[in-house]
């Protein structure tokens, strides 16, 4: 069976056989194994991407610390909040300078509801980066949520500063 493509230009066509190979035959690297797993991420099949973690997790062919943190966010994204949560801590435990990581913690833990925990990762945040517009955001929200609206205001307010300053 053949496929179609469309070439920049609309009157060409050509036509290509087999260009949608299997999965088992694209991913012979940890590498690329790495790359179609995220696809099947962005695709949002959640189970087709935990199902290839396993396999290739027991195969031994795989980026532990990217497995990982695929699966963290496939359980928020599913609400198990606390998994995630773990989840994030481990792939954290191999990358401390990870700000990326910290910052998922943080929202997990807003999430959670646990918003003084929260505001301490996002302070951790800002004492590395101290110009984090997320960070700034997130603690105003986490304030927010704990009713004191003059802390909130003032991070969100430095947010809203660090944002302007960076649209100029």
């Amino acid at each position: 069976m053949e496929d179609e493509i469309v070439t920049n230009n609309p009157n060409e066509k050509l036509a290509v056989k087999n260009i949608k190979p299997k999965i088992e035959t694209c991913v012979n690297s940890k590498e690329s194994i790495n790359w179609m797993l995220y696809l099947i991420f962005l695709k949002g099949d959640y189970e087709e991407c935990l199902d290839l973690i396993s396999k290739h997790c027991k195969e031994g062919n795989i980026e532990t610390n990217f497995a990982i943190y695929l699966k963290s966010l496939i359980k928020r994204n599913k609400g198990d909040l606390n998994e995630s949560l773990e989840l994030l801590r481990k792939c954290y435990s191999f990358n401390e300078n990870n700000n990326d990581l910290l910052e998922d913690i943080g929202l997990n833990l807003s999430l959670l509801g646990k918003f003084r925990m929260a505001i301490d990762i996002f302070d951790e945040i800002l004492s590395r980066k101290p110009e984090d517009f997320n960070s700034y955001y997130q603690k105003g929200i986490c304030y927010t949520n704990l009713n004191e609206y003059d802390m909130a205001l003032s991070c969100l307010m430095k947010a809203n500063s660090i944002r302007s300053e960076e649209k100029m």
